[in-house]
């Protein structure tokens, strides 16, 4: 885990409601917002510090707290004393706010640039009243410029006389600089430090620990909409080492007419306020991404925990206009609420009444399955047993075998540090994690599991790229009986391992559990695009596959793609991996056929007499690509992998007939999926052809890859069975099981 003395910083700006019109709206939060924010850090084990704790760790003088967050705002707007100051004072959360020494009691007209309508700013009377609600004030320089266009005398001016400046209007003499739009390089460094600041703070987001240079100090920006998930996932990314953040050399974008920092690349969007373009973060949706198209909020609530369901309506209102939720009970998914939020927020009996209408009878449904009272959801909490049978294991066995979890990566680390850190807050008394680096081009990874320095942790890594060998590489590795995968850009589920265990036990022929996998964000067109394509959230119904009495009456089973799961989350069991050998080493990403090896992986399972469960409740959280041009790249990628996993089997002595005989289905099939996909307008054309690019490309990449992979074929085309030595037998773990979420 990452030690736990560190600080994260949060930087905000305004704490208002501003007109949607308004160009600087995603850098404002509004009040009810806000408190819902620091509810949400609380919740989170987060405690609130004040600048003194932060400066003591950093002189060595004590340790640096641990998991504590300080509260900044920048620019000090009027909102700050009139409603943030008070309602931290109430709970006692102190903060540093930063003044523009030669704009008190004007307005921020830095922001006119970008067509921001002018925000009053406190007044010398209202920046000293900060201190008695318990408010540091900091110096943001004199009038608000770029310091890093300036020469070594204006720079002087800037720093020094906004220190000079605040002491003479009676405030305490400043001990923290935080830079206009986060720029600095190392001629404003020097000034701030020939200033006498003790500290000073940038918009790099990360933690501060004592080995942080003081005057590079990170912040974590908080905007409207980060709530819930979104929230959760910025923590978690902000957390990520400074070591890592070097090693990967992160890119960003710059939003509109941006500057750039000389000293660590930040950019700056056209209002002035930075912009990071790390597209799995959590950031609101921006206003001109998309004129027509509206983000939808992503969120989840269990009718059996109270508290969860009262925060899920709290974060029901911001800028968006509608609302997914994943409603569950006792841990188990029972359907989607799609909630339209305007014209006004959404109340917890409102929400209630959404779930009794849209979900009543699988509500109900579930409860009698559980020999529980059927009560709406409007009636009061539901009732929530120690072991409700819903969670309990099948006739086969026990939901406790140890279980090895096998993460696949290369090169991105950012997500990768996202990913591990929800794994590792599993509900689950035994398991390991296995990090596969596939043929790294840097030390990014191995940085990452260093600074983790989990017991639970271990980390392999291959010459050769390609998935398929990353997971060849991971399940020897393991030492399970049971190995799970999932991708690097996904949010586990508390309760993942628990659901995947449980398919094991529903029948005796199971040697495969998939589970469901669920949008994390749909705050782009792209976003939207790619998961009414894709479809891996669509069953909330356990069930089992296989050739006899569970297969399904369609005319392409069992080679119709997406109908037993997706390569994000499985699990196999380590005896099945031996008889149906390795993972065909000429699909998946990073081979020429880009996709595919999951789909052959069903396939062969079900062909040799085994059996799927799907098991809803094995839930992961997929963080879609934000960007276009990505989704693009992505989209020629399946369209590859899915012709070349029909071309394999097509050409197989034992598939070819049963190939063939269903090609007209397959084409149909094609065209419905091509009708209830039609990407939306702001999304461009090519997109949609994107796919149809890569089902063409697909069979000769997949006879370039085959010609290339290392492995011979054996039955059926797979590799011939590795040779997997029975696991050794686990010894129980030290690791105490981690708190349920809820």
């Amino acid at each position: 885990m990452l030690p736990d003395d560190s600080v994260l910083v949060l930087a905000y700006h305004a704490i208002a409601d501003l007109p949607v019109s308004s160009s600087i709206r995603p850098y404002s939060v509004p009040a009810g917002e806000f408190r819902l924010q620091l509810d949400a850090v609380e919740r989170a084990g987060y405690r609130f510090i004040d600048l003194d704790a932060v400066l003591a760790g950093l002189d060595r003088m004590a340790p640096m707290p641990k998991r504590a967050v300080l509260i900044t705002f920048d620019d000090c707007y009027e909102d700050l004393r009139t409603v943030a100051g008070p309602l931290l004072a109430s709970r006692g959360i102190p903060a540093v706010a930063f003044a523009v020494g030669d704009r008190l009691g004007g307005a921020n007209e830095w922001d006119a640039a970008g067509g921001a309508e002018p925000l009053r700013l406190l007044d010398e009377k209202g920046l000293r009243e900060l201190r008695h609600l318990g408010i540091e004030v900091g110096a943001h320089s004199l009038t608000h410029p770029a310091l890093t266009t300036l020469n070594s005398r204006e720079l002087a001016v800037e720093v020094e006389g906004s220190r000079e400046r605040l002491e003479a209007v009676g405030v305490p003499r400043p001990r923290a600089f935080a830079y206009p739009y986060g720029r600095h390089d190392a001629a404003v460094v020097s000034a701030v430090k020939r200033a006498g600041f003790r500290i000073a703070f940038s918009t790099e987001s990360g933690v501060v620990t004592s080995r942080t240079d003081r005057y590079r100090a990170p912040r974590m920006e908080v905007r409207m909409g980060d709530t819930g998930i979104r929230l959760r996932v910025r923590l978690l990314a902000a957390r990520a080492p400074a070591v890592v953040r070097r090693a990967a050399r992160i890119r960003r974008r710059p939003r509109g007419d941006a500057g750039r920092s000389e000293s660590s690349g930040v950019d700056v969007g056209a209002e002035g306020r930075f912009v990071r373009n790390t597209r799995a973060d959590g950031d609101p949706p921006r206003s001109g991404d998309a004129p027509t198209f509206s983000p939808i909020l992503v969120g989840e609530i269990d009718l059996a925990d109270d508290a969860s369901v009262s925060a899920a309506a709290r974060r029901l209102h911001g800028p968006y206009r509608r609302a997914r939720v994943l409603v569950r009970v006792h841990r188990q998914p029972l359907g989607f609420l799609e909630i339209d939020l305007s014209p006004n927020p959404v109340s917890r009996e409102e929400l209630l009444a959404h779930v009794d209408r849209r979900l009543g009878a699988e509500l109900r449904r579930h409860l009698e399955r559980d020999g529980l009272p059927a009560a709406p959801a409007s009636a009061g909490a539901i009732p929530c047993p120690a072991d409700p049978p819903c969670v309990r294991a099948g006739r086969y066995g026990q939901c406790s075998s140890p279980v090895s979890v096998v993460v696949c990566t290369r090169d991105r680390v950012d997500s990768l540090h996202r990913t591990l850190m929800s794994v590792l807050a599993i509900d689950y008394p035994e398991f390991e994690v296995v990090v596969v680096d596939s043929a790294p081009r840097t030390a990014a990874t191995r940085a990452l599991v260093s600074q983790l320095a989990d017991p639970r942790l271990r980390l392999v890594t291959t010459r050769t790229p390609g998935l398929s060998v990353a997971r060849n590489c991971g399940i020897s590795e393991s030492r399970n009986r049971i190995v799970a995968f999932t991708d690097d850009d996904v949010i586990v589920d508390a309760w993942w391992l628990r659901g995947l265990v449980r398919g094991f036990t529903r029948s005796p022929d199971v040697a495969c559990v998939t589970g469901m996998v669920p949008a994390a964000q749909l705050d782009t067109p792209a976003q939207s695009y790619f998961d009414s394509k894709v479809g891996w959230a669509g069953s909330m119904d356990p069930r089992l596959y296989d050739l006899e009495s569970h297969r399904i009456d369609a005319p392409l089973y069992p080679y119709l793609p997406g109908t037993f799961g997706a390569g994000a989350n499985f699990a196999v069991s380590r005896a099945a991996f031996a008889d149906l050998g390795r993972f065909d080493e000429a699909l998946g990403a990073g081979s020429p056929a880009q996709g595919g090896e999951d789909l052959d992986f069903f396939l062969r399972c079900i062909l040799a007499g085994h059996a799927i469960a799907y098991e809803p409740a094995a839930l992961v959280w997929h963080v879609h690509r934000r960007d276009v041009r990505v989704l693009r790249s992505q989209l020629v990628g399946y369209g590859s992998g899915l012709s070349a996993f029909v071309f394999k089997h097509l050409v197989q002595r034992d598939t070819a007939l049963e190939v063939l005989r269903r090609v007209p289905s397959g084409i149909r099939r094609m065209g419905e999926l091509r009708t209830r996909t039609d990407p939306a307008p702001e999304l461009p054309d090519r997109v949609w052809t994107a796919e149809l690019a890569g089902l063409a490309r697909g069979p000769s990449r997949y006879v370039r890859g085959r010609l290339t992979a290392p492995r011979k074929l054996g039955p059926r085309g797979t590799d011939r069975p590795a040779t997997v030595s029975p696991p050794p037998v686990a010894e129980p773990s030290s690791t105490p099981p981690w708190p349920a979420r809820y």
